[in-house]
């Protein structure tokens, strides 16, 4: 298993997909339905409850961008740090592809962890294989303020109130 850190933001948001560029290691095949990846929350800086295995690719065989979704069930808190993590039920590796650059685009204050974390045993002895930065992206739609909805609320309020009054009468 593989892993790659990120957090997010100061404001709460419910996960809606992780894209990822993966590769099989060169001479490696991955058999069909042998891959997943799946959403852990963060214990002690490493992976470690599992919220959720997203529905994706189950076999990224050619160096490619794939991208695994979530049935929209995970709430992330804000400055959470939470880890998107690989799994092959084979002899088949799949791998994270890296970049050269660490560079990242956030508009909310997320970030994603520099480094690569693996292990065969997901409840512990999870260790830092590479710092190297891999290419992982994050999407996820903001989760509403209860302010929000009582300002949606008062409008609503407001315009059936405003459409009652002109409505002609017979």
């Amino acid at each position: 298993m593989t892993a790659i850190g990120f957090t997010t933001g100061s404001d709460s948001a419910t996960l809606t997909s992780i894209t990822g560029s993966f590769s099989a290691v060169t001479g490696a095949s991955v058999a069909t339905n042998a891959f997943s990846l799946s959403i852990y929350n963060s214990s002690g800086g490493l992976p470690g409850t599992l919220l959720e295995t997203l529905s994706g690719s189950s076999s990224p065989t050619t160096n490619a961008y794939y991208t695994y979704t979530s049935a929209g069930n995970v709430t992330l808190t804000p400055n959470t740090t939470y880890f998107a993590v690989t799994s092959v039920t084979d002899t088949g590796l799949a791998r994270w592809n890296v970049v050269s650059s660490n560079s990242e685009t956030s508009l909310y204050g997320w970030s994603i962890a520099d480094g690569l974390h693996i292990t065969m045993n997901p409840t512990s002895n999870w260790v830092l294989a590479s710092s190297s930065s891999h290419q992982i992206s994050v999407s996820a739609l903001a989760v509403p303020e209860p302010s929000t909805y009582a300002a949606l609320a008062a409008a609503l309020t407001l315009a059936v109130t405003v459409y009652v009054r002109r409505r002609p009468t017979t």
